[in-house]
């Protein structure tokens, strides 16, 4: 079983970009609202198993050799990094539901948000791309958002809470994220 809070990726790292600009935050800042943030991601002790498992199988696919590129692509894509991160990790969340036998749906948003301070650990440590609290914010919304939105939940009384949030054209289903979509899932 992965521990989610030391997992490493199993790839290797890609080095550090040249003249990295300087909003990015490094020397830990991120890290310290990682923290935070996963010290108030609380689960049920019944559901602290399938929470594991369920985790596990999503950094396999986010660090393994064979699709490790995926996630490289993700926070690679240009545009909102945040945004990117953010649906990317609601595309692994609902691969994994639909891979899985009978996941508890209570658990979709916590291993989501795992996803989303794996993904922007993984940053942090290899300076991959310019980040900033931001997008860590941004991502965790879209996040969020994304997998209420598909699950059938109505987000008009989130977005209010969260404040304004990117809005699919009318009509238009919400990207399910790039991992899905390049895996054949959501």
């Amino acid at each position: 079983m992965v521990d989610i809070n030391q997992a490493q990726p199993s790839a290797a790292a890609p080095s550090a970009p040249t003249g990295a600009p300087t909003d990015t935050t490094g020397q830990g800042l991120i890290a310290a609202l990682i923290a935070q943030i996963r010290a108030k991601i609380k689960i049920p002790a019944n559901l602290k198993d399938a929470y594991k498992r369920i985790v596990s199988a999503g950094l396999k696919i986010m660090f393994d050799a064979k699709t490790h590129k995926m996630v490289l692509d993700t926070i690679n894509a240009g545009g909102d990094l945040g945004k990117n991160i953010g649906e990317g990790a609601a595309g692994l969340v609902f691969l994994i539901y639909k891979q899985a036998k009978n996941p508890p749906p209570q658990l979709m948003i916590p291993a989501g948000m795992e996803f989303v301070l794996q993904a922007f650990e993984y940053i942090e440590k290899t300076q991959l791309v310019p980040y900033t609290p931001a997008n860590l914010s941004t991502a965790i919304k879209v996040m969020t958002r994304t997998v209420l939105q598909q699950s059938g939940a109505n987000v008009s009384a989130l977005d209010k809470a969260m404040g304004a949030s990117p809005q699919a054209p009318p009509g238009a289903p919400p990207a399910p994220g790039m991992i899905a979509n390049k895996m054949g899932g959501a």
